[in-house]
């Protein structure tokens, strides 16, 4: 089993750089880098100066608030610095974000997300192969990239494989059609997703498209130290953003497959009525457990094997900033003798 990290996404670009190097020498296979308050592409840039094998992925860089050339032009910047070793992670993130954050439009997300997907592979190819640049999708044209602005070719440079960042239906559908992986959300990482609707919905769309079935990676918030008293603050921690997180109408399906459809809107009323004070305390510990994983360094193994084992690609585990250099290779060691999908 390959094993990812992410990292603080309030660590400035120089700071994130320097923390890729530390996971890579803890012998991480990859690392995620989040679209928070700092520019992933950027920092996949600065990152790729420092290291010299860990896969560098975007988890996920926000499509619908750039061009998809630009990101092409971002990504291929990406993996030659990188020598190879960049991955584009893309998401739609919702509707209210898009408009009111970064003020662009909204529509058809996953149609929209798909020709992304197709547009800037053909970019891709295109730009490391010298030829001529162009495609056309249902919601998207590009007709205008004379050679002068083609940055090709590259000889022996493979394109990024492009990722998508899923949760419903439809989305993991089209991302079994078109992409190169899955990188799933936290609510919709646990064991029950994965085996009843993740895995089977990717499975049977690229069977349908003819081609191999995308790479799956689960995202889970792992909650994890050297004991079971250092887990206690962490653990608080994640139950109150997974009470933030369960008041998004989009991340709800796991609720339905728990047996507590209502908690969702719940969660909403107390959000409206009282803000996020206590929104953790509403979600029931049975959901917690399925959700967020809890175990100690020496527990974490057997624990992630049970969920996971045969089910996923790669598995995000994120140990805490103040494990050593050789706790968390041991760790992580004892991790990647899980089998994968």
């Amino acid at each position: 089993m390959r094993i990812a990290s992410g990292i603080d996404p309030r660590l400035g670009p120089l700071d994130a750089a320097a923390r890729c190097a530390e996971l890579e020498a803890m012998g991480y296979d990859s690392v995620h880098l989040a679209e928070t308050v700092h520019d992933p592409l950027s920092i996949a840039l600065l990152a790729a100066e420092r290291t010299e094998v860990i896969t560098l992925r975007t988890a996920v860089v926000v499509a619908f608030a750039r061009s998809p050339t630009l990101l092409a032009y971002q990504a291929l910047d990406a993996q030659v610095a990188s020598r190879g070793r960049f991955e584009l992670g893309l998401g739609t993130q919702v509707r209210q974000v898009i408009e009111g954050r970064y003020a662009m439009g909204w529509s058809r997300p996953v149609e929209r997300l798909r020709d992304h997907v197709v547009t800037i592979r053909s970019l891709l190819a295109a730009f490391i192969s010298g030829k001529p640049a162009g495609s056309e999708t249902e919601t998207l044209t590009i007709d205008r990239v004379p050679s002068y602005f083609n940055p090709g070719p590259h000889e022996g440079l493979g394109a990024p494989p492009i990722l998508v960042g899923a949760v419903r239906p439809r989305m993991l559908a089209m991302a079994g059609a078109v992409a190169d992986g899955v990188i799933t959300h936290p609510t919709n990482s646990d064991a029950l997703t994965i085996d009843a609707l993740v895995a089977p919905t990717l499975d049977s769309a690229a069977t349908a498209a003819g081609r191999p079935a995308p790479r799956i990676i689960a995202s889970p918030n792992v909650v994890t130290g050297p004991d079971r008293g250092s887990l206690a603050d962490e653990h608080g921690r994640q139950r109150q953003l997974m009470g933030f997180l369960l008041t998004t109408p989009a991340y709800g399906g796991i609720l339905e497959r728990l047996g507590v459809p209502d908690l969702g809107e719940r969660l909403r009323a107390h959000l409206r009525d009282h803000g996020e004070v206590g929104l953790g305390a509403l979600v029931p510990e049975a959901v917690i457990e399925a959700i967020v994983p809890c175990a100690t360094f020496a527990e974490l193994p057997d624990l992630l094997a049970e969920r996971y084992a045969g089910a996923v690609d790669e598995i995000v585990v994120a140990l805490p900033r103040s494990t050593s250099a050789t706790v968390a290779a041991n760790v992580i060691s004892s991790l990647r003798s899980i089998p994968s999908r």
